[in-house]
């Protein structure tokens, strides 16, 4: 499927199967669909750098809804846990992952949920932990953004969940397994890239002890 960019009936001045050239005036590039900036509309005029810059810079995704209005409402009602010192919110600019560490930067409006108890692979310590959540580009009413936010929340437990659930190796049988010895069949991928929501059994102990920092833990 054509990039609408490069549709001819929307720029009749080209027309293939590659990103147009930009036309050099006095010294400037006067932008086509392919090199405008974020932001900046075909026809406007950019030095060569910047203009050479954009062309080669990594797609960047852009999405348009109006402003949740409904979220925000259920977010500021919602009183999940908070017996248990959990705490949901709404950022509007939250750098979810940093483009070091992950295959870009992702930011935007975020439904934070912190949740605070023991940490899943050592009981004895009590800890926080933020799960950042892309808020849709959607035109939802009350009843559908109400239940994406319950989703979000199972979303969590199911991470926990995935973590919780061990089975003691030597009680299954398992041959040369020591008394006691723990394995978590569904325990959660971290690392960049991976959704760690997503219930998965085939991976490798790499991929189970990445942080979502790119870090291996012992």
């Amino acid at each position: 499927m054509m990039d609408p960019r490069y549709d001819p009936a929307r720029n009749p001045s080209w027309a293939g199967d590659a990103p147009p050239p930009a036309a050099v005036l006095d010294g400037t590039l006067k932008l086509e669909y392919a090199t405008a900036p974020f932001g900046a509309n075909p026809g406007d005029n950019a030095t060569i750098d910047e203009t050479a810059t954009a062309a080669l810079a990594p797609r960047q995704m852009h999405q348009v809804a109006p402003w949740p209005d409904e979220l925000v409402l259920l977010v500021n009602a919602l009183r999940y846990r908070l017996h248990l010192g959990w705490k949901v919110t709404l950022e509007s600019d939250l750098e979810r992952d940093h483009e070091d560490v992950h295959q870009g930067e992702s930011r935007g409006l975020t439904l934070v949920v912190e949740r605070k108890g023991p940490n899943s692979y050592d009981h004895a310590e009590m800890m926080e932990v933020a799960h950042y959540f892309a808020v849709p580009p959607a035109t939802y009413n009350r009843a559908s953004w109400m239940r994406w936010l319950f989703d979000r929340l199972g979303d969590v437990d199911d991470h926990e969940r995935m973590e919780d659930f061990t089975l003691d190796v030597s009680a299954l049988g398992a041959e040369g397994a020591a008394e006691g010895e723990l394995v978590r069949p569904y325990a959660p991928n971290h690392g960049p890239g991976w959704d760690p929501y997503l219930v998965t059994v085939e991976r490798t102990a790499l991929d189970r002890q990445t942080s979502f920092r790119g870090e291996v833990n012992p």
